[in-house]
């Protein structure tokens, strides 16, 4: 029977796993959001470009975190692997000041499109409208 800082080490990792896991669900449903509105011409053209490469990076990055963290949960798990603490810590801390949640530091943030204003021509100009964003 595994001892009691063993289990609750595992149970450290399995609600890490989860977390990662969840994130990365997000991420997989964010994009296909994205997807979805690109393709019914909600966002302009460029936006929605901006907006799926920005989608696909971060799912992307979420699916890799998510694989070394399950990689460690297996390693701990099956061979006994007992994970270096500090360097978790530490990427942690460093994910947390790219961005708001625990993703890691290379995913970009998502914002999202600036709306179109549309606005009159100045008197003498020859065009019907301009649009400013």
């Amino acid at each position: 029977m595994p001892d009691p800082t063993r289990q609750t080490l595992e149970a450290l990792w399995r609600s890490r796993v989860t977390d990662a896991k969840l994130r990365l669900e997000f991420a997989r449903l964010f994009l296909k959001e994205v997807q979805t509105d690109l393709a019914a011409n909600v966002v302009p053209m460029a936006d929605g470009q901006f907006a799926f490469r920005q989608a696909l990076r971060a799912e992307n990055a979420a699916l890799a975190e998510y694989n070394r963290v399950l990689r460690i949960y297996t390693d701990l798990t099956m061979n006994g692997t007992v994970p270096d603490e500090d360097a978790w810590h530490g990427r942690k801390a460093a994910s947390s000041k790219a961005t708001d949640d625990e993703a890691p530091p290379d995913v970009p943030k998502v914002t999202p499109p600036r709306e179109r204003i549309d606005t009159p021509a100045p008197k003498g100009h020859t065009c019907v409208g301009a649009s400013r964003w």
